[in-house]
């Protein structure tokens, strides 16, 4: 590793609080990735196999959506946003798209059949507070599937969290890739 990359390499704790989601750099004929890089549940998923192509696309395309139709007004935050579509996008504005997206996530949150399946999606895609002082962090595997079942022993926990998130995300897929 470079000295840079050292230098602004994440803290032991930090990888270890990130439970598996942090890749470490790494550079050989596959991958070129210089610095650590946090990823989230379902790429890791995508990553060990679990899920295939079009399940992670499927997944990309919901927390777009998710993301845009949620975002914090743009009298609070965006001025960016605006000022952007005002200037390229012939006027549209940025209140109608989250309008829109938050219909396409609300349609793709409701064709996921289980509530189970709809608890794991949503579990995937927000984030959730650690404690009143640290910052954002993404739900694991054990805590979807604590969440999701009854399960309380770990390896059962994950197992289930696995499940029940891979179904919605084919669910998911099916929704988004129809016809």
């Amino acid at each position: 590793m470079t000295d840079t990359a050292e230098m602004i390499a994440p803290t032991p704790e930090r990888i270890a609080h990130a439970m598996g989601l942090m890749e470490a750099p790494e550079i050989n004929q596959r991958v070129q990735r210089r610095a650590y890089q946090a990823q989230s549940i379902v790429a890791r998923m995508h990553t060990d196999g679990k899920i295939s192509d079009e399940c992670l696309r499927a997944f990309q395309r919901f927390d777009t959506d998710w993301s845009v139709g949620h975002a914090v007004p743009s009298a609070i935050a965006g001025y960016g946003e605006r000022i952007a579509s005002a200037s390229s996008d012939g006027g549209e504005h940025a209140e109608v798209r989250k309008i829109v997206a938050k219909q396409r996530s609300d349609q793709a949150l409701a064709s996921i059949g289980s509530p189970h399946g709809q608890r794991a999606l949503m579990m995937a895609v927000a984030p959730r507070q650690a404690d009143a002082t640290s910052t954002l962090r993404p739900y694991t595997l054990e805590e979807i599937g604590r969440a999701c079942s009854t399960c309380r022993d770990r390896a059962q926990a994950m197992a289930a969290g696995m499940v029940t998130l891979r179904d919605a995300l084919y669910q998911l897929h099916l929704h988004y890739d129809e016809g």
